[in-house]
């Protein structure tokens, strides 16, 4: 085995809409798994949208899903990092759908997904352009997430009405459920949202994996604060379009984006390690 490599999804190997503006990475990650590499994703998102990701760019490593909450292994059974965090989000999910149907069922759609990954394909099937319009993922184990859509004219979502009295509202179920521990996080220029443990982070699983695989160091691939594992067994390196602070953090900064960026940083790993 040559060495474990970790690559975060979105923004890294493919745009935000799963776009990939490389079509060599495919080819670098084939030849890296001849070699001996062992590659594979380590991503905020839900582990059953990991899945169609592992296949999709040919990953024969572990899966990360949830910001480092969850680990799968071959064809093991995930290891959920914190068992009491599945409880908590399990047992909020019917009270959060009441809320949100009682709330907006009247002003916007609600679509509550249990069956399709989080991910531009479900809502091409259930976005009927009739706005505003609540994708709400139920397809995680240790957090929630949503699309928020809506006819945004240019404008930064998070700087929307609608949008903003929407993340007003999970605040206020969270503070009536009095979970403390749990975050409504949401960024600039996205209509994505999502509830998580204050503590989880990508890094949880490192340990355990260097283990595993009998590694005394492994390679991160990311484009944001997020994806640095606080770990000084791991080469961190950045996508062309990471945050300048990530970028700061990293042995190597790719001059590409997303995935042409993530070829670059598979190249330097493979010519230098």
């Amino acid at each position: 085995m040559r060495g474990l490599i970790l690559c975060d999804v979105d923004k890294t190997i493919q745009d935000h809409l799963g776009f990939v503006n490389a079509v060599a990475l495919f080819a670098q990650i084939a030849e890296m798994i001849e070699k001996g590499w062992v590659i594979g994703v380590n991503s905020d998102t839900s582990r059953k949208r990991l899945v169609t990701i592992m296949e999709r760019f040919g990953f024969n490593g572990p899966m990360i899903s949830e910001r480092g909450q969850i680990v799968s292994i071959g064809k093991k059974a995930p290891i959920i990092f914190d068992a009491k965090m599945n409880k908590v989000f399990t047992e909020m999910e019917q009270s959060l759908v009441f809320l949100l149907m009682s709330k907006f069922g009247e002003k916007a759609i609600v679509s509550p997904v249990y069956d399709y990954p989080e991910d531009s394909s479900t809502v091409e099937k259930v976005d009927k352009k009739v706005y505003p319009h609540i994708v709400c993922y139920f397809t995680r184990e240790c957090s929630f997430s949503f699309s928020v859509l809506n006819d945004y004219q240019g404008q930064d979502p998070i700087d929307n009405e609608f949008f903003i009295r929407f993340v007003d509202a999970l605040q206020e179920f969270l503070d009536k459920k009095e979970k403390n521990e749990l975050a409504v996080e949401y960024y600039s220029k996205s209509s994505f949202v999502q509830i998580i443990s204050k503590t989880a982070y990508k890094g949880s699983p490192v340990e355990m994996l260097l283990k595993h695989y009998g590694q005394d160091r492994l390679f991160m691939i990311g484009d944001c604060r997020f994806d640095d594992l606080k770990n000084d067994k791991v080469v961190q390196c950045a996508v062309g379009n990471a945050d300048d602070d990530y970028k700061r953090r990293c042995a190597f900064v790719a001059e590409d984006e997303t995935a042409a960026g993530a070829f670059q940083c598979l190249q330097w790993i493979d010519e230098n390690f």
